[in-house]
């Protein structure tokens, strides 16, 4: 009874510890992404003010769900990146997800979120806009690890999805990828089902986005790192769903143009 007792309150802890972290890692997101804003520098996808790109689509993981083995999730890893201003500074900030601490370009269907921040006078944003891309580019491939900081291990899901003005997905397939890149005046592409690439350029922000970040418990995040084999970790992770706890908010962006959306 004792042994039974002590086993379920080091599975309470750890489930509060996952909890706790995934809330500070949430919340961080939310409110960073809220004061995402448009450049108003140039119509392309080399100078975006908000990005998005599918960075395992061969390989999207899915997960059995629990007591219904014919079901299962889809856990999307993207990359994260968007423009902020206050006062005479223009930030760029990106999150995104690798597989160990030397953040260098490995993927994998667990992994650390990482946070990337790099800043410039106006004047400077003005002269070379797409400078705060390239510095996100050679951290998250691994050229080059500085002004990134690591937030939450044992990331499983981490998507960002956009919406209009009027609240509608963003998330063309091939059939109106031209009518939506019209009516939104954004690059868009279409990964997988249900997952896309985003650039929104010049004055375009999404509206409004929805984040979801996936986090192992710690104990089945420590498992999956013992087991040698990559295959073998994959099929464990498969059975894994109930392990997860999922963290999803709906995020309005306040400095959206909405003549972006006309």
């Amino acid at each position: 009874m004792f042994t039974q007792t002590q086993r379920a309150f080091r599975l309470g802890m750890t489930q509060t510890d996952v909890l706790e972290s995934g809330r500070i890692g949430t919340e961080l997101l939310v409110r960073e992404l809220e004061q995402a804003t448009p450049g108003y520098v140039s119509v392309s996808n080399l100078t975006p003010n908000f990005y998005v790109e599918q960075r395992n689509a061969a390989n999207v993981s899915l997960q059995t769900l629990p007591g219904n083995p014919g079901l299962s999730r889809t856990n999307a890893m993207q990359d994260v990146f968007f423009l902020t201003h206050e006062n005479q500074t223009w930030k760029g900030i990106g999150y995104f997800v690798r597989t160990n601490s030397a953040i260098n370009g490995s993927f994998g269907p667990v992994g650390t979120l990482y946070r990337y921040e790099t800043n410039n006078t106006a004047a400077q944003f003005r002269l070379n806009p797409a400078g705060m891309t390239v510095g996100f580019n050679a951290a998250r491939n691994g050229a080059s690890p500085l002004n990134v900081s690591k937030i939450l291990d044992g990331v499983v899901h981490f998507e960002v999805r956009a919406f209009d003005t009027n609240g509608f997905s963003i998330n063309p397939t091939n059939s109106d990828l031209v009518a939506e890149s019209v009516r939104t005046n954004s690059f868009l592409s279409p990964i997988v089902s249900g997952l896309v690439d985003y650039s929104f350029p010049s004055n375009q922000i999404p509206a409004f986005v929805e984040l979801e970040l996936g986090v192992l418990e710690q104990q089945t995040y420590e498992r999956y790192r013992q087991i040698p084999v990559a295959t073998a970790q994959y099929d464990y992770l498969q059975k894994q769903a109930g392990h997860v706890q999922l963290f999803r908010q709906r995020v309005t962006l306040r400095n959206v143009d909405r003549t972006a959306y006309q």
